[in-house]
């Protein structure tokens, strides 16, 4: 099922790359354009099987590795031992635009501090 959208994403990554050199004298080496067909499939994939959970780290390296069902993936918060505080961050870009947020939680779950904001991309 997800094949026929990494072969489309490979396709129109190569149909983007002509367009831009024929049309623009705009070339990619072999590396820009593998980058960009597994980013285009990885992202077409994300939006098109809302129930796959992709392990973004292991698509680089071994694509078919990196599926898993949701339903054997476990997204629960765990407390810190007693006395200790637990620091959980996370972020994402898009394009020229990115953000991180995080939350500063004790071992009661309680929140100790908070924060969220835009990030400067380059």
């Amino acid at each position: 099922m997800w094949f026929i959208t990494i072969a489309a994403a490979i396709w129109w990554s190569l149909w983007l790359t002509r367009n831009d050199k024929v049309f623009r004298e705009k070339s990619l080496s072999s590396l820009e354009l593998l980058f960009q067909e597994k980013m285009r499939a990885l992202i077409w994939i994300k939006a098109e099987n809302k129930d796959v959970v992709l392990i973004d780290g292991d698509w680089w390296t071994h694509p078919k590795l990196s599926l898993a069902s949701s339903a054997n993936v476990v997204t629960e918060w765990t407390p810190p031992d007693e006395g200790a505080v637990k620091f959980n961050v996370d972020g994402s870009v898009l394009l020229n635009r990115a953000g991180c947020g995080g939350v500063l939680r004790n071992h009661k779950g309680e929140v100790i501090a908070i924060f969220s904001g835009l990030a400067e991309c380059f």
